[in-house]
């Protein structure tokens, strides 16, 4: 994942964890931008439903740990 992918990630993680808990999304990003966005309807899990993350690389590893996602593995080799 290049830097301006992770930080397109990183915004839309935001947003999404925005409208799971407030219902409400005002976000001014770099590559999102959302004013007032009303989001129905509200998850029944508190704080907010668990992430899952695919991760096929070290990366992809590190990311989800760093934020204390779960994982979806997939097979690979590193050679």
């Amino acid at each position: 994942m290049d830097v301006a992918d992770r930080r397109r990630f990183d915004e839309f993680m935001r947003i999404i964890t925005q409208a799971w808990t407030n219902g409400l999304v005002d976000f001014h990003g770099e590559y999102y931008d959302f004013t007032d966005v009303p989001v129905r309807p509200a998850p029944l899990q508190q704080p907010h439903p668990p992430f899952w993350m695919a991760a096929l690389a070290p990366q992809t590893f590190e990311l989800a740990g760093s934020k204390g996602d779960h994982l979806l593995l997939g097979c690979t080799s590193w050679n």
